[in-house]
């Protein structure tokens, strides 16, 4: 004899089983999927007997949620058993789900999944009225159970119930709105985000694709902008907050959620994280808002304090404005100067009403000073502006800073000719230090050189430092000292 087809073995043990078996394998069989025990225990002819007889021969197994039995089974229930059976099972199996949640009386997840096994086998059964209306008080209990296991810290909970909800939806299983639903997939990725369930880039997919289905809720964009910057992405993360001051309505709590909340969770990943950028994004993000709740007010204190503890940086990159890069890392501090701000680092400060005016304006002031220490000559300055140069100079990039962008590429000079013995002509300053500037052949003198001085403009280097050779070089100067130093000064006015 050969073997027998899988469901022909199936039909074959089917028919030598118990009755009380049978129940239990077909009610299984037609729900597909995990069925607790306690909605088997009040049929007919359930005993531990009949329970322990099915686990014995495979027929189904034992999980922490119930008895469930195989895909097999169901098909071959499926295919074997008329349209009456399934309605009379379906409909059996709605109204024990039924019993153990009702419409009007809420309760924990386990409510909303029974709700919705309610609703989908009363569609099963063609009970559509009966089925529409658990399935909306199945959705509705489905999210309170979910928010409240995520406020709980529950966070892995909570997703694997919201993610329940967004899969219901998409395959029409259960009636939620637009709004129900992209809150339901927020605050999947929320969680799943929370448990470290999923990469930050599927967590804005999330966020995105809820914002399709409502792009009027702040607190959404919000968290958008923030998963950005959290990635490193400041500009597409400042493009998302425009976005929603366009779309979110003006209610008294817009600004408290995009500026503050935005600001208070930045706030919050610098600390947990120690990435320090995220203080520079919450001053930007901050930027001249005013307060204008309880909320905001809290989190304005918070970005104070964090604020006067020092950011440590390297580079300070601001939109709009020339940036300024460290040699090292610095620490820039700030603090409330009566109704406003200020910022400082390198003994100097910058002031200004809001946090980010206060930077700019520290940025404007290093930025100044340091040019003008550039283009002065160190022998010509006194102690203490010597130590200056050398304190900002050393802690400043000056080429990174493109400081040397803004300086002349030729300066004026003035000093004695000589010639080598090679025959080269030299102009040479004096002072403290001699420098020493090779004349081209065409400009320089034939003849005799001449014990007078000269003024001569001579090439600058990348940071405004006079390098040579001379590109210009005039007649010796035979007036007094008061015109030479008239004739100094103009140069370097001219010289900008």
């Amino acid at each position: 004899m050969g073997e027998l087809p899988p469901d022909a073995l199936r039909s074959h043990i089917f028919e030598f089983l118990p009755g009380a078996v049978r129940r239990i394998l077909s009610q299984l069989a037609i729900h597909g999927r995990v069925l607790p025990e306690e909605l088997l225990q009040g049929q007919p002819g359930w005993s531990e007997a009949a329970r322990a007889f099915g686990l014995r021969l495979g027929l189904w197994r034992r999980t922490p949620g119930g008895l469930a039995t195989d895909d097999g089974w169901s098909r071959w229930w499926r295919a074997h058993f008329s349209r009456a059976d399934c309605t009379r099972l379906h409909l059996d199996l709605a109204q024990r789900f039924a019993r153990e949640a009702r419409p009007g009386e809420p309760g924990a997840g386990r409510a909303g999944l029974a709700l919705l096994e309610a609703h989908r086998h009363f569609l099963a059964a063609g009970e559509i009225g009966r089925a529409r209306t658990y399935a909306r008080y199945g959705a509705g209990l489905l999210v309170e159970a979910a928010r409240n296991l995520s406020r709980s810290g529950r966070y892995g909970d909570a997703a694997h119930l919201y993610e329940a909800i967004v899969d219901a939806a998409e395959r029409e299983l259960l009636p939620v709105g637009r709004r129900l639903g992209s809150y339901a997939r927020h605050y999947l990725h929320f969680n799943r985000a929370r448990a470290r369930l999923e990469p930050m880039e599927e967590t804005e997919r999330g966020y995105r694709r809820a914002l399709e289905d409502w792009d009027t809720h702040a607190l959404f964009w919000s968290r958008l902008a923030r998963v950005l910057f959290y990635r490193g992405h400041r500009e597409a993360a400042f493009q998302e907050l425009q976005s929603a001051q366009r779309l979110v309505p003006e209610h008294p709590q817009k600004q408290t959620v995009l500026v503050a909340r935005t600001v208070r969770g930045l706030l919050r990943w610098e600390r947990r994280t120690q990435a320090s950028e995220r203080v520079l994004d919450a001053v930007l993000v901050w930027d001249s808002y005013q307060p204008d709740t309880a909320l905001a007010e809290e989190v304005q204190s918070q970005l104070a304090e964090r604020l006067e503890q020092g950011w440590q940086t390297q580079r300070i990159v601001l939109p709009g404005a020339p940036l300024l890069i460290f040699t090292q890392r610095l620490s820039v501090t700030w603090g409330r100067a009566g109704a406003g701000w200020f910022s400082e680092v390198l003994d100097t400060a910058g002031r200004g009403a809001s946090p980010l005016e206060a930077l700019r304006a520290l940025v404007k002031e290093l930025r100044a000073e340091a040019v003008t220490l550039l283009r002065g000559y160190t022998h010509q300055m006194d102690a203490e502006m010597r130590q200056r140069k050398q304190l900002l100079l050393g802690a400043i990039h000056i080429i990174e800073s493109t400081l040397d962008a803004s300086a002349e590429k030729s300066t004026w000079v003035f000093g004695d000719l000589e010639r080598d013995a090679d025959g080269r002509v030299w102009l040479t300053t004096g002072g403290h230090h001699d420098l020493h500037f090779e004349v081209p052949a065409e400009l320089a003198p034939p003849g005799p050189l001449g014990d007078y001085p000269r003024f001569a403009r001579v090439r600058t280097g990348a940071s405004g430092v006079p390098l040579g050779p001379v590109l210009e070089l005039e007649d010796a100067f035979r007036r007094s000292e008061e015109e030479l130093w008239t004739a100094w000064e103009q140069r370097l006015v001219d010289a900008g």
